[in-house]
């Protein structure tokens, strides 16, 4: 389509004059504007600059959606394409309050970069930060997502893996990870274990070092069993030896006892104390048994 002017006069949708168009169709039924666009409002302080709410919905019945781009390039001018470098902005979200007097108070952003030291064609990597400003207006990294999918919270630094809390960067303000699961635990002894193998399922937590661990030995026969009483079958090492850190009982064929656990080191067994004797305490071959224990541990 041939290049087109729609307006009279200065002021009109389009201008007469070549020299002082605002908006113009050129070949290829593309439009371009010269100046700000306001809508829902007649001042404009930015190229587009909306009173109110913007919405995008695509009508397609496949998995695509619509899509807000934000996109960099090193290029001088519209159209060059040169290369990102490292630490480069990609783009920036931003929210702005009114503090009374104007309009240019910035409260939070989400801002993404490039996190990348060596970018190739079709191969750079990014990260995502998340910033708030503080009562006092300082606007603040709060967290960052890296181009290995780490999470540094409260810092704009890198952790070797997991969450960093915190600016100190040392392994141990690091929590590098959190599971929930269960286990095969094996109630035995030191000189022989029952004639029927007893196992239960025990259920643990890990976060960071530390596993969090629940066992229940139920009416269970120890027949055949002697020795110092152990439960076998730990998630993992311990490295060193830990009480028990919950409620710890036993019922070996009288009455219901408390007792001490504790986790053996460089090892995947628990032992027990008898709190009264403060001593080892001994399985007690038989049936109708019931062990319960919980401990903490580190690995």
């Amino acid at each position: 389509m041939a290049h087109s002017n729609l307006g009279k006069s200065s002021g009109d949708l389009l201008t007469a004059a070549d020299t002082n168009e605002l908006l113009a169709v050129t070949s290829g039924d593309n439009a371009y504007l010269d100046g700000q666009l306001a809508i829902g409002h007649s001042t404009a302080e930015f190229p587009i600059d909306v009173d109110g709410s913007m919405t995008a919905t695509r009508h397609v019945n496949t998995l695509g959606a619509s899509s807000l781009n934000l996109r960099k390039s090193r290029g001088a001018t519209f159209g060059d394409i040169a290369i990102v470098l490292d630490n480069d902005i990609l783009g920036n979200l931003k929210f702005f309050a009114d503090d009374g007097t104007d309009l240019s108070t910035e409260v939070a952003k989400i801002r993404a970069n490039v996190d990348d030291a060596t970018p190739a064609e079709n191969a750079i990597g990014g990260d995502l930060t998340f910033w708030t400003a503080t009562t006092a207006g300082t606007l603040t990294s709060r967290m960052t997502i890296t181009n290995a999918g780490l999470v540094d919270v409260a810092a704009n630094v890198r952790a070797a893996t997991g969450i960093l809390f915190g600016t100190d960067t040392a392994a141990a303000n690091t929590l590098d990870d959190y599971e929930e699961g269960t286990f095969t635990a094996t109630l035995g002894a030191v000189d022989a274990d029952p004639t029927t193998p007893v196992t239960t399922t025990g259920y643990y937590t890990k976060m960071g070092d530390r596993y969090f661990i629940d066992v229940d030995f139920i009416n269970v026969s120890t027949v055949g069993a002697s020795g110092e009483m152990r439960v076998r079958g730990l998630p993992e090492t311990s490295n060193a030896n830990f009480k028990s850190t919950g409620p710890t009982y036993l019922q070996l064929g009288g009455s219901i006892e408390a007792i001490t656990c504790y986790s053996l080191t460089s090892d995947t067994e628990i032992g027990f104390i008898g709190q009264a004797t403060a001593t080892p305490k001994d399985i007690t071959a038989g049936s109708g048994r019931y062990v319960r224990l919980s401990i903490c541990y580190k690995v």
